[in-house]
């Protein structure tokens, strides 16, 4: 079976929050991006049905990669060391453990 439109589509800015930032309560952020104020290129692909803001999941993911320069994975985290601050503590200490 073919996707649809319906499949596609995020309505309201709870929507839109929770596939963009992952939490629902970003709903402003995403008011702040879909005013006229937010101008130029890099204005996000909203549009209104009615007094509703949608996108297309696809349009913001295309939208968030031409942002990105294209590149489709996600960088990778870089790894953290653990450091012991023990021995900097003995070391303040006057070297006393």
């Amino acid at each position: 079976m073919q996707p649809t439109i319906r499949d596609d589509l995020l309505r309201g800015a709870e929507e839109i929050a929770l596939f963009i930032y992952g939490d629902p309560a970003k709903k402003k952020a995403v008011y702040h991006l879909a005013s006229p104020a937010f101008k130029g290129v890099n204005r996000p692909p909203f549009f209104r049905m009615g007094a509703t803001i949608c996108a297309r999941r696809s349009a913001i993911i295309a939208w968030i990669a031409r942002q990105d320069g294209g590149s489709a994975a996600l960088p990778e985290a870089p790894k953290m060391q653990m450091r012991r601050t023990r021995p900097a503590v003995a070391a303040a200490n006057g070297g006393a453990k």
